[in-house]
């Protein structure tokens, strides 16, 4: 659903921002009367909170190891 190492990630106000997004969405869905949206959305944002704890600004941009490297 996300992909935390994507480089349009990287800034941790980007990550917060879709966090506070969709959980500010579920706020106004559960405010309008439909608590099903809601739990989708408060869902959503936990999982985005989730995903992003442990994302670190830079990491998405980093190379992969090859054997080069280890010489």
């Amino acid at each position: 659903m996300i992909d935390a190492s994507h480089n349009w990630f990287k800034p941790l106000w980007r990550r917060l921002l879709v966090s506070a997004a969709t959980l500010s969405w579920s706020g106004f869905e559960l405010y309008t009367g439909n608590p099903g949206w809601a739990l989708i959305f408060f869902a959503m944002g936990v999982w985005a909170l989730f995903l992003h704890r442990g994302a670190k600004a830079g990491q998405a941009d980093r190379p992969a190891r090859t054997e080069k490297d280890e010489r």
